[in-house]
């Protein structure tokens, strides 16, 4: 593949005081190869954009890195809107891309986090990720998956919007081939003073749904060594999947919780 802005190796863009990181508002990848954004401030508190807006869009590029940085949002003031009080607003979509990893960042004060379409060879790991509004991390048709390390907590919803939070979820609406080769290890997934929220939640619509089958089941999924706390069922729920590991994971229920997070597993998986 040749893309309209390739460098033969690995081109870093940071701050040239990093007790004081370059701010961008917003960033545009299309059609990049090896390039680095290390460092940097990705700040959102001055945008008047809609829900809807991403600070980083990443597409058909490769060998990207998003590492050592803040991504903040914008805190939703305007008294009509319905999120007043919450983020607004997206950090990340990659798209139709290869070799992007999220190393070492924090994220806060968004609408929601990460979301992966349709790409490959994609490292998310030791994220700091807290106060969004909904999701965290998102994925849909993705190969070779790393989810490390990473720290996810203390999520709020908006009330009376029908929104409702996730950690990291998969999903197979509108995908044209199955997830496969996912490893989410020694991360933390804790409600903390959050919202109810699902933590690991791999439905498989297609399937349950009866639009396709075992051709769209998830393939070699490894969940490991992972701490959960919080009060909702969906501890670790995983739709049909066709080689499934879950071990040496914690998953506990918060004081008080109306509900205990649970493994849910659906009954036509193979090779569980």
């Amino acid at each position: 593949t040749k893309y309209p802005c390739e460098f033969e190796t690995l081109v870093t863009i940071g701050s040239a005081d990093s007790e004081s990181p370059a701010v961008i508002s917003s960033l545009n990848l299309v059609g990049v190869q090896n390039v680095a954004f290390d460092g940097l401030s990705f700040d959102r508190t001055a945008v008047e954009a809609g829900d809807a807006s991403k600070t980083i869009i990443i597409s058909s590029s490769s060998d990207v890195y998003i590492q050592n940085s803040i991504f903040e949002g914008r805190i939703e003031n305007d008294p009509d809107s319905p999120y007043l009080g919450y983020g607004v607003g997206s950090a990340m979509l990659v798209r139709d891309s290869d070799s992007v990893s999220v190393t070492g960042n924090e994220f806060f004060n968004l609408g929601s986090g990460i979301g992966f379409v349709n790409s490959s060879n994609i490292t998310v790991s030791a994220n700091d990720i807290h106060d969004l509004r909904h999701d965290g991390l998102v994925f849909t048709q993705v190969q070779n998956v790393s989810i490390l390390d990473n720290y996810i907590h203390d999520f709020n919803v908006a009330e009376g919007l029908g929104e409702h939070c996730d950690f990291i979820q998969f999903f197979t609406t509108n995908a044209t081939a199955p997830s496969m080769s996912i490893h989410i290890s020694g991360n933390v997934l804790d409600i903390g003073e959050g919202d109810t929220t699902q933590l690991i939640f791999m439905r498989n619509e297609l399937v349950d749904q009866g639009k396709a089958g075992s051709e769209m089941y998830y393939q070699d999924v490894t969940i490991e060594n992972n701490i959960l706390l919080g009060n909702h069922v969906h501890g670790i729920t995983i739709g049909e999947t066709n080689g499934l590991v879950i071990g040496n994971n914690t998953v506990l229920a918060i004081a008080d919780a109306t509900m205990v997070p649970s493994i849910n597993i659906k009954g036509d998986s193979l090779n569980v």
